[in-house]
C-alpha cells in the first residue's frame, strides 16, 4: 500500500483522479494514505488534499490527521489542524488533550477542555471518562500550581458522574498525592472507594505513599497487595533507593528476582542503590546483570545514565567515562552527569572540554540545561578559573536563553569567593533577582575563611543571624576562627560565648552506612575517623624516629572530626595553635605510645601540632587540646589493628588479600565495621591504604560509623610491605 501511494517524500495520487471529490472512495484513500503516512512532509501534503478536498469537517480523518502529527512528535503541528477545526468532536478534543498533556505544556490541556464545554449541551462534544482522565494526568504533570485547576476537575467528575471510573479514581490518586503535601490522605480516601481496585491503581496508591516519604506505609501496603508486577516491585525499590534505604532496595530486588524478573527500569532504581551505599563492587555486578537482562535489545539512555552516575558516587570516574564514550544514545542528562562527575573528581579542565564539544555537538536533546551550567560552573570553581566561569554565566543567560536560579548565583559567589575576589562576590549578591538564601552567604563566608577577611564575615554573621539564627551555629564558628587567626582572640572568645548563652551547637547530620549486611542510620554531633592505629601509610610518604616504627602499629593519625556527613567542619585548620604546655603532662606518654610520623621533629611534636591545628580544632566545641590528646592515647590502648589482621592470617607481605576478608577480620577483632580505603600504585594495582574506625563525640568509645568513605578498593587488594 505504501509503494503504490508514496515514493520516497513524495506524495503519489493516480488513483485519486479518477474518484470525485467529497466522495466516499476519496475519503477512504485518503484515510488508508494516512495510516501509511511516513514523514511531515507527507503529512502536510496530505493536509492539504484534505482541505482542497472539502474533507476538513470530517473529524474520522482530522482525528486521524492529529494521530500522524502526534506520533511524528510534531505537538505544534497538531496544534495548528485541531485549532482550525470549528466542531472538532470529544474523541478529537481527547486525542489533542492527551497528546498536550504528554508534551512539555501539559497546562494548555485545561485549555482545550474550556473549549469543548464553551461548545455547550451538544452530545457530540461533551467531556467523558477519559477526557477527565487525561486532564488529571495533565495537572499532575504541571505540579502543584495546577492543584487548584484539578481540584475544580475532580467536583466537575463527581458531578457528571465519572466518580466510579477506575481510570479517573486512578489519576485523582496521582494528582493529589503528586501536587499536594497533604494529599495523601485524600488520595488514600479515593482509593478506598474503589470497589475492585485493580494491579494499576494499587501501583498508583504505593507510588503515592513513597512520594509522600511514607516508607512504613508503603511497605505495609505493598506486602498487603492481592498481586504484584513489575512496576510495583520497581516502584517499591526506587521509592527505598530515594528514601536512602540502600539495604531494603537491595533486599527487595533480591525478592523479586524470585518473583518476576527484572527490566532495564528496575535497574535504574536498584543502581541508584548501589550509588547511595558507595559500594563499587556490587555496582559492577548490577553493572553486568544490566547488560545479561538486554537479551539484543537497545540500553535505555536513562540506564547508561543511571551506570554513569552509579561509577562517579562510588568513585570509579573512568569507568563512568567508558560507559558515556559507549553510548550510542546520549540526552542532556548523561552530558550533564559525566560533566559534573569529571569536576567532583578534580577533572575540571577534561569537565570543561567535554562541555565544549557537547555545545559542538548540536543534537536536540543533547543541549545544555541549567543542571549543566551547574555542573560547568562548578567545575570553573575548583579550577579558579574566575573569568571561563563568568564568560559560561553570561553565555548560558545570552545563548541559551537560561533564567539564572539561585545555584547558578551560589556557584558564581563561590568561584568569586574562594579566588579572593570577595568584593566582585558581594555586589553579585546585591545584584541577584532574588533574595539570597543560606547557602549563598555560606559561599560568601567560605570565601571569608580562606582569605582571612574579619571585617566582611562578620557582617555577613549579622546577616545570617537576622535571617536564619538557627542555622549560624557552623559559621559563628567560622568567623571566631577568623578573628583568632587575626590574633584577635578577645573578639573569637565573644563569639563562642555568644553561641553558649544562645545555647547554639553545630546540628547534630544523619548518614547512612553499611553495617555487617545492614544498612543503619546514626546520628552524631561529628565522626572521628582514622583513630590512633588506624592509618597504613602504604604510599610511603612519611617518615620515623630513629627509634624505629613501632612493630605493633600501621602508621598513626589522630581523631580527625568531621560532620556525620563525612564533610570537615567549617572551623578546622584554625588559628588556634598548638600549645604544649597544655598537654605537659601527656608528652611523656606521646613520645613513648605515638612517636610514628615524627619528622622532621624527631620527637612527634610537628606531627601533633599538625593533628591539632588540622583536625583537632574541629571538635574545640567538645574536646580542647588536652582532652583532644588524652582521648588519642586512651584510644590508642585499644586496639591494635595489625595484630587483629596478622591474627586473621592478612599479612604486609606484599600479596593479594579481599576486601571483604579485611573487613570481616577487624570487623570480628573489635566489633565495629571499618572504612576500607585504598589508592593505586604505579603499576596499577589496588593497595590498601586505610582503615577507619570511629568514636563518640566524647572520644571515649568506638561506636558505628554514621558515614564512611566510599570505597576506592577491587575486590582483591594487595597488603604492601612497609
Amino acid at each position: 500500500m505504501s509503494k503504490e501511494y508514496f515514493s520516497n517524500e513524495m506524495l503519489y495520487l493516480p488513483a485519486l483522479r479518477s474518484s470525485k471529490p467529497y466522495s466516499r472512495d476519496l475519503q477512504k484513500q485518503l484515510f488508508l494514505m494516512l495510516q501509511h503516512c511516513r514523514s511531515m512532509q507527507q503529512l502536510s501534503q496530505l493536509h492539504a488534499k484534505l482541505v482542497v478536498n472539502g474533507f476538513f469537517y470530517k473529524n474520522v480523518l482530522i482525528t486521524k490527521l492529529l494521530s500522524c502529527c502526534i506520533a511524528s512528535g510534531n505537538i505544534s503541528y497538531a496544534s495548528l489542524v485541531f485549532n482550525q477545526v470549528l466542531e472538532p468532536n470529544t474523541t478529537l478534543c481527547n486525542q489533542m488533550i492527551r497528546a498536550t498533556f504528554r508534551s512539555d505544556m501539559p497546562g494548555r490541556s485545561v485549555y482545550i477542555y474550556n473549549r469543548m464545554r464553551s461548545k455547550g449541551g451538544r452530545e457530540d462534544t461533551q467531556p467523558n471518562s477519559y477526557t477527565y482522565a487525561f486532564l488529571l494526568a495533565a495537572c499532575t504533570k504541571a505540579g502543584p500550581n495546577f492543584l487548584t485547576q484539578g481540584e475544580q476537575l475532580h467536583c466537575r467528575v463527581i458531578s457528571g458522574g465519572f466518580g466510579s471510573s477506575i481510570y479517573v479514581q486512578t489519576n485523582l490518586i496521582n494528582m493529589y498525592s503528586a501536587t499536594s503535601s497533604d494529599g495523601i490522605s485524600k488520595s488514600h480516601m479515593i482509593f478506598k472507594e474503589i470497589v475492585n481496585p485493580n494491579i494499576i491503581s494499587c501501583n498508583s496508591m504505593l507510588a503515592g505513599f513513597l512520594r509522600s516519604g511514607n516508607v512504613l506505609l508503603a511497605n505495609q501496603f505493598f506486602h498487603d497487595m492481592p498481586a504484584k508486577d513489575k512496576v510495583s516491585w520497581t516502584t517499591m525499590i526506587a521509592g527505598y533507593a530515594k528514601t536512602g534505604m540502600s539495604d531494603q532496595a537491595l533486599k527487595c530486588f533480591s525478592q523479586m528476582r524470585t518473583h518476576i524478573k527484572p527490566d532495564q527500569v528496575t535497574m535504574i532504581a536498584v543502581l541508584t542503590a548501589c550509588a547511595n551505599w558507595g559500594d563499587l563492587e556490587l555496582g559492577r555486578l548490577m553493572h553486568g546483570y544490566s547488560c545479561q537482562i538486554l537479551h539484543g535489545q537497545k540500553c535505555l539512555v536513562n540506564l547508561n545514565n543511571a551506570l554513569i552516575h552509579m561509577y562517579v558516587k562510588c568513585g570509579a570516574i573512568d569507568d563512568a567515562f567508558q560507559v558515556f564514550t559507549q553510548m550510542s544514545r546520549k540526552n542532556t542528562a548523561s552530558w550533564t552527569t559525566i560533566i559534573a562527575g569529571l569536576a567532583k573528581h578534580g577533572c575540571g579542565n577534561e569537565a570543561l572540554d567535554l562541555f565544549q564539544r557537547m555545545q559542538e555537538n548540536d543534537v536536540e536533546n543533547e543541549k545544555p540545561d541549567w543542571l549543566t551550567f551547574i555542573a560547568v560552573l562548578c567545575a570553573c570553581s575548583y579550577l579558579g578559573m574566575v573569568d571561563k566561569g563568568l564568560f559560561y554565566f553570561e553565555q548560558m543567560i545570552t545563548n541559551h536563553r537560561i533564567i539564572p536560579r539561585m545555584e547558578h548565583y551560589c556557584c558564581i559567589v563561590d568561584m568569586l569567593s574562594r579566588a579572593g575576589h570577595l568584593n566582585q562576590a558581594l555586589e553579585m549578591i546585591k545584584k541577584m533577582p532574588m533574595e539570597p538564601n543560606f547557602a549563598i552567604w555560606g559561599a560568601l563566608l567560605g570565601g571569608c575563611w580562606i582569605h582571612k577577611d574579619v571585617k566582611l564575615a562578620a557582617q555577613i554573621i549579622d546577616k545570617l543571624m537576622e535571617h536564619e539564627p538557627d542555622k549560624v551555629a557552623g559559621h559563628l564558628v567560622s568567623v571566631s576562627n577568623i578573628y583568632a587567626a587575626a590574633m584577635k582572640r578577645g573578639v573569637s572568645q565573644e563569639f563562642r560565648e555568644m553561641m553558649l548563652e544562645m545555647s547554639i551547637r553545630k546540628p547534630t547530620a544523619s548518614s547512612l552506612i553499611y553495617m555487617q549486611g545492614e544498612l543503619t542510620r546514626n546520628f552524631q554531633p561529628y565522626k572521628t575517623s582514622e583513630w590512633p592505629g588506624s592509618y597504613c601509610d602504604t604510599k610511603q610518604s612519611c617518615c620515623y624516629p630513629t627509634a624505629g616504627k613501632p612493630t605493633a602499629d600501621f602508621g598513626i593519625h589522630g581523631l580527625w572530626p568531621n560532620y556525620a556527613d563525612g564533610s570537615y567542619p567549617s572551623n578546622c585548620d584554625s588559628g588556634n595553635a598548638y600549645d604544649a604546655s597544655q598537654i605537659g603532662d601527656l608528652i611523656g606518654s606521646l613520645r613513648s605510645k605515638w612517636p610514628s610520623l615524627a619528622c622532621p621533629s624527631g620527637d612527634g611534636s610537628t606531627f601533633w601540632r599538625h593533628e591539632w591545628e588540622k583536625h583537632g580544632t574541629c571538635s574545640e566545641s567538645v574536646l580542647d587540646q588536652h582532652a583532644y590528646f588524652q582521648a588519642s592515647l586512651r584510644l590508642k590502648s585499644q586496639i591494635n589493628l595489625l595484630q587483629v589482621l596478622q591474627d586473621a592470617g592478612i599479612r604486609p607481605d606484599g600479596g593479594f588479600y579481599s576486601i571483604r576478608g579485611i573487613s570481616s577480620a577487624i570487623r570480628d577483632g573489635i566489633g565495629f565495621e571499618p572504612g576500607v580505603e585504598c589508592n593505586v600504585d604505579e603499576a596499577g594495582n589496588r593497595q590498601l591504604y586505610q582503615v577507619y574506625v570511629c568514636v563518640d563525640a566524647t572520644g571515649k568509645r568506638l561506636i558505628d560509623c554514621p558515614v564512611l568513605p566510599a570505597s576506592k578498593c577491587s575486590s582483591r587488594v594487595e597488603f604492601p610491605p612497609f
